[in-house]
């Protein structure tokens, strides 16, 4: 699917803000975040850099590591929800994951080179 500019990157969000606004425990709503958090880390993990080569390996794996602990913080909460477990590593550990995402991306930049070029896969 073809979305126009970073438009692609602002969809997986709207359904957490459906699961942030709304209780968690109201039936399937309790599932919106493990499959947000899901869905953005295959989407770092996926999508095709649009820089020169030596500048999308950087990328890359930069996008592949960002990805891997989106996946976690969506297999950890996913593991809360379906167990209804109160154990604090279930409980907390998706929030330590999204964190670590979020500094993250605070300091993460695109490597020298990016967006210089067309397309190119991974």
């Amino acid at each position: 699917m073809c979305w126009p500019g970073s438009l692609r990157y602002v969809w997986p969000g709207l359904p957490a803000l459906a699961g942030f606004t709304l209780p968690a425990g109201i039936g399937a709503l309790r599932y919106v975040w493990p499959l947000v958090l899901l869905i953005i880390g295959y989407m770092f993990i996926t999508h095709p850099q649009q820089c020169t080569d030596e500048a999308a390996a950087k990328a890359v794996r930069d996008h592949r590591i960002l990805g891997s602990i989106f996946l976690l913080a969506g297999m950890a909460r996913g593991s809360a929800v379906l167990t209804n477990s109160d154990v604090p590593v279930f409980v907390f550990a998706w929030i330590i994951l999204v964190l670590v995402a979020a500094l993250e991306l605070i300091f993460y930049s695109e490597p020298e080179g990016a967006l210089e070029t067309g397309y190119t896969g991974h």
